[in-house]
């Protein structure tokens, strides 16, 4: 425990947002008529950083 240091910064209580994008053309039965293309864009105003955004894909509902 010596070498364990308090910290001087205060604690980043504010989660980061990441918001998506989807583009593609819709079909019926909320299939996709082409390709989908899918834009994360992750932000961390006033925080201590932002180390990576985890998604999970699913098709008909079941994981990918």
């Amino acid at each position: 425990m010596a070498d364990v240091v308090p910290s001087t910064t205060e604690a980043d209580s504010t989660a980061p947002v990441t918001e998506r994008d989807v583009a593609g053309i819709e079909g019926a039965d909320v299939y996709n008529q082409t390709e989908v293309t899918v834009t994360f864009n992750a932000e961390d105003e006033g925080g201590s950083g932002l180390d990576r955004t985890e998604y999970r894909v699913k098709i008909n509902g079941l994981p990918a």
